[in-house]
């Protein structure tokens, strides 16, 4: 449940930002776009500035640092012999390799087939984050009728059915139904296999 609550945090902001960012991009200009990028970095910085300032606590550590060579090769000697781990890391691989084209390819479906502005892709970005809120929401439902294994691969299934109107009926309509599926869809696939390692 938190790594849901932590994606669907990411993907309000991903609900707003681009449809935000979208609208000032034809409004003002991409100038203004990126000045408005940089000014909403002040708040990181104030934030990490604040939580610098505390007191540093001094902790004794007996153990010695462990060279960066070896934990990387404890970790992949330990990735490749556990089970869960190994089998996770290749339905991963599947998943978002194949379900990362959206993000590639919808600028350039949004400017070349439906002939659209920057604002309407920011739209489009806004509907993905929607539809993964809406899923975040859902996940409870979801885990109540299918097992962990059955929701991956639902969310599979869904992301890349959600791709076929896109291809076969282009349309604005089209795009928004099908985006917001693909956003339920990125949402339980992500969140299941983050919490099968977990």
């Amino acid at each position: 449940q938190a790594l849901v609550l932590t994606s669907i945090g990411f993907n309000i902001a991903r609900a707003i930002g681009p449809a935000l960012g979208g609208l000032l991009l034809a409004v003002a200009g991409a100038t203004a776009a990126f000045a408005a990028n940089a000014v909403s970095f002040a708040f990181v910085v104030v934030v990490a500035g604040f939580l610098l300032a505390f007191p540093r606590t001094q902790t004794r550590i007996d153990v010695p640092p462990e060279s960066f060579r070896s934990a990387m090769r404890i970790g992949l000697a330990y990735a490749l012999a556990e089970p869960v781990v190994r089998s996770t890391l290749v339905r991963s691989a599947a998943f978002f390799g194949c379900a990362s084209a959206i993000w590639a390819l919808l600028p350039l479906y949004v400017r070349q087939v439906l002939g659209l502005s920057s604002a309407s892709f920011g739209l489009m970005m806004g509907v993905i984050g929607a539809g993964a809120v809406l899923g975040g929401l859902m996940m409870p439902q979801l885990h109540r009728l299918f097992s962990r294994n059955n929701l991956i691969m639902l969310a599979g299934a869904s992301c890349s059915l959600a791709l076929v109107p896109l291809a076969v009926i282009p349309g604005v309509m089209t795009a928004y139904a099908a985006l917001l599926v693909f956003g339920i869809g990125w949402i339980v696939g992500a969140a299941n296999l983050q919490a099968t390692v977990q």
